[in-house]
């Protein structure tokens, strides 16, 4: 993420700067709430599990820029419902590139992963109306 993030900032990134500026605390801990939240969603249906999922789904990135893992959860759940629209289009166009990555045997998934993590990050960016590069 931290990688896609520099993609979107600057234009370009390096494998180092993937792995430095992260609170590393910080994003264990939202993972692990995050983890629970879905867990609970996941054994009382499913659909609260994907609801879960989708909510929190941009939780990591406001780790990445400095927030406590709470704040980052709470900054998640909002973007997402401010910007419904935008995030169900955008994830139906990561189910659909997934369903085309699995009839290639998994081996588009090679493109789909650093595609979709970079619109990922450009979604975050400039739904919040950042500039991206």
């Amino acid at each position: 993420m931290r990688g896609a993030l520099d993609v979107v900032d600057t234009g370009r990134t390096s494998f180092g700067a993937m792995f430095s500026r992260i609170p590393w605390g910080q994003a264990l801990l939202a993972g692990l709430i995050m983890w629970v939240a879905t867990t609970i969603g996941f054994v009382l249906c499913i659909i609260p599990g994907i609801i879960v999922l989708f909510l929190l789904y941009y939780t990591n990135y406001a780790v990445l820029e400095g927030r406590s893992a709470t704040d980052a959860l709470g900054a998640s759940f909002t973007f997402v419902k401010d910007h419904l629209g935008e995030n169900l289009l955008l994830m139906l166009v990561a189910i659909g590139l997934s369903i085309l990555a699995i009839c290639t045997c998994g081996i588009g998934f090679l493109v789909v992963t650093p595609v979709m993590s970079i619109a990922t990050a450009y979604t975050w960016r400039v739904l919040q109306g950042r500039p991206a590069a």
